[in-house]
């Protein structure tokens, strides 16, 4: 149980997920239009590339285990980055409502985080909404092992990576305090996680020498390893090693954040442009 002190951050979250489950046609119209999109444009996509080639795998997936990749790949997307604009510190600065966060006694970061927390909790319904449906309709394919041990390893680590990134994103959100417009940055941080991630492609279709760096790096966990995970393509045992490794990465963010935080501090005036 929560100290009585963090007692808020109970109702915020209870809020938030109120919130969302209200507007349930904005839901099905952007969890189905999302999932259809995706899902159609892989299938003809891969399907060309497999006859062309004339494989029966590719990276180390048959056509069903990439059509099932690309099932995982927007879903999970939404788990960990989901919807950029809730997070929203650059516009608190821009427009000067910061002021009435630093007023209230309880940690700015953590209200945005318990926020982006309701959200991804919300976006793991639609997690396996799609995946019950696609089970409904189709067969597993034969080079992936489904296993609820699997399924939820992979939502704890996508939980888990869901907070890194909100951390990075805060901290690239921060250099509000000095520019005018920090637009560019969050999409060239979304571009760099969709790609470097997994979620345009399976980080197995990289060259080796490439994959060996990307490694070193957090954003493999943005997508690539939680999918893998799900499908049964890694040992369970990674798991503890994907936690330790995304626990360091969330040490040093979390230092730069705090660092960068203080300092913007002093700059912050409380007037909106």
């Amino acid at each position: 149980m929560l100290p009585t002190k963090y007692m808020w951050a109970i109702n915020v979250f209870t809020l938030e997920l109120r919130k969302y489950f209200t507007y349930r046609v904005d839901f099905w119209v952007n969890f189905l239009g999302r999932l259809f999109s995706v899902t159609v444009v892989s299938y003809f996509l891969w399907k060309s590339i497999f006859q062309y080639r004339a494989v029966t795998q590719i990276g180390g997936y048959s056509f069903s285990a990439m059509i099932l990749y690309y099932l995982f790949s927007p879903i999970t997307e939404k788990v960990i980055i989901g919807n950029e604009k809730d997070n929203g510190i650059s516009f608190e600065i821009y427009d000067g409502s910061l002021s009435c966060y630093l007023m209230y006694p309880i940690s700015f970061f953590l209200y945005k985080y318990v926020i982006k927390l309701a959200q991804s909790s919300f976006m793991v319904v639609q997690y396996f909404i799609a995946l019950g449906g696609y089970l409904l309709f189709f067969q597993i394919p034969q080079d992936v092992s489904l296993s609820l041990l699997g399924l939820i390893q992979s939502i704890v680590l996508a939980l888990i990576a869901s907070f890194v990134y909100f951390t990075l994103l805060s901290l690239i959100e921060l250099s509000a305090f000095w520019a005018d417009n920090i637009w560019s940055l969050c999409v060239m941080l979304r571009f760099s996680t969709s790609m470097l991630g997994g979620i345009l492609i399976p980080l197995t279709l990289f060259p080796n020498r490439i994959q060996n760096i990307i490694f070193y790096t957090p954003f493999p966990y943005f997508g690539f390893i939680p999918i893998q995970l799900a499908m049964g393509k890694l040992s369970h045992a990674l798991l503890l090693e994907g936690i330790v490794c995304l626990f360091i990465w969330e040490l040093v963010f979390l230092f730069l954040f705090y660092l960068v935080w203080l300092k913007g501090l002093k700059k912050y005036t409380g007037v909106g442009i």
